[in-house]
């Protein structure tokens, strides 16, 4: 079975983060409050010229039940994914909702002065990949079992309504829309395309070796074979026999097969 070592990785990553963090925590309270409002991402400070935050702030969590949630999410959605599409796809999925995620917090809460943090959003764009390649997965949301298909819409519509009009969470429901409509845009169109490319690339290189080999064996018999049949010896047929096979070439790979 093909392993997921990037969903690993980011696990790995992401709890080691949060475990420093809370152990320095505990010796300087001062300088991991300055690291996580740093690392964060403040929208007025990153349109002030803090452009790392965007990435830095999806390997910060809160509280333990946020990065608790998110790394299980993470492990349950990032490994059928990462199966799928592989490793380097999958970590371009990732951070590409990541990036979504913080662009829309940006744009649409740009006067927004308290830090944002978690993997999120990025972890909603893999659920928006499930929902392109296994549309009719069953999965639990909120103990409540749905296809994959029916948690995009309604995680989706959720988020959007609750942007508007939740004002007193501290969910980023912009962040989350943002992680949601990245995945599923980047896994409609380059992921699927590039798999799709691969699957035909695959297609014309798997011609079987042996109908090559057979076609040379018999072009290096012609010149032993008669060349001028006796005559009235045979029979000319305008079409071939049922079970004869014919020559062809294939433009596309450049070869000749017999079929």
């Amino acid at each position: 079975m093909r392993q997921a070592p990037v969903t690993i990785f980011l696990v790995v990553v992401n709890t080691g983060i949060f475990i420093l963090m809370w152990i320095f925590s505990n010796f300087d309270p001062s300088g991991v409050t300055s690291f996580f409002h740093t690392m964060a991402l403040v929208p007025v400070q990153f349109w002030d010229g803090a452009i790392w935050q965007p990435f830095t702030s999806m390997f910060i969590h809160g509280p333990i039940w946020h990065i608790g949630f998110n790394m299980i999410a993470l492990w349950s959605l990032g490994t059928p994914i990462e199966k799928t599409v592989g490793s380097l796809r999958y970590s371009l999925l990732y951070l590409f909702s990541g990036l979504c995620s913080a662009l829309f917090i940006v744009v649409f809460q740009s006067d927004l002065a308290i830090e944002t943090v978690g993997a999120s959003g990025a972890i909603l764009g893999l659920l928006g990949a499930l929902g392109v390649f296994f549309p009719n997965s069953m999965m639990m949301v909120f103990f409540f079992p749905m296809r994959a298909r029916t948690a995009v819409f309604l995680i989706g519509l959720a988020s959007l309504i609750f942007a508007f009009f939740d004002n007193w969470s501290m969910i980023s429901h912009w962040g989350h829309l943002g992680g949601l409509v990245g995945g599923l845009v980047y896994s409609k169109f380059a992921l699927k395309l590039a798999l799709f490319k691969n699957t035909l690339k695959a297609e014309n290189q798997s011609r079987p070796e042996d109908l090559e080999e057979q076609l040379r064996r018999i072009m290096n018999d012609l010149p032993n074979q008669r060349s001028t049949p006796e005559p009235f010896n045979t029979i000319i047929r305008d079409e071939p026999e049922p079970n004869a096979k014919r020559v062809f070439f294939d433009p596309v790979t450049g070869r000749y097969y017999l079929k």
